[in-house]
């Protein structure tokens, strides 16, 4: 085939109708020329979900120029295996206001992140053998969302996911 651009090979798979049937944002995002340097994925916002092995989940939704995009967040495995960590940080020039629930425990954390500040939340995930599942919001931006679900692997024996079986 030869080489064609983006746009010619998304109209070739019909995106133009794709565009008319999604949301809006989809049709903000191919409408930014192809070689443009000043339109970025924010001007449109996003909503990516990624989903892998032993309940792997990862969902990042947030929208067109909202405080999120000042926030730098990595979900990592504790030293002992026995906790997730979260390391949040606040890249941008306001202050934010950031709430991590665990749905596995029903609690709420909201913490108070000004310029520059950055945070490492632990969960431990002993009582539910290795499942998390994480959500983190931000106050004043009900388009935002990230998420982190899964299961921690330590190479011991353990359960199917225990929200599936009503077991939490």
């Amino acid at each position: 085939m030869s080489n064609v651009g983006r746009r010619t090979f998304l109209a070739l798979l019909g995106a133009p109708a794709a565009a008319v049937a999604l949301p809006q944002t989809l049709g903000k995002a191919l409408a930014i020329p192809a070689h443009s340097r000043s339109g970025t994925i924010d001007d449109a916002g996003y909503d990516l979900s990624v989903h892998g092995p032993n309940g792997f989940f990862r969902r990042f939704k947030g929208g067109a120029g909202t405080l999120q995009a000042g926030l730098a967040i990595q979900a990592l495995y504790g030293p002992r295996h026995d906790e997730i960590v979260l390391e949040v940080e606040n890249r941008n020039s306001a202050p934010a206001d950031v709430t991590v629930s665990d749905r596995y425990s029903s609690p709420s954390t909201t913490l108070k992140f000004p310029p520059g500040a950055a945070k490492a939340l632990q969960f431990p995930v002993e009582r539910t053998r290795g499942w998390y599942d994480l959500a983190v919001s931000v106050q004043g931006d009900p388009q935002f969302e990230y998420r982190y679900a899964g299961h921690l692997e330590n190479g011991e024996a353990s359960i199917s996911d225990p929200g599936m079986g009503g077991l939490i």
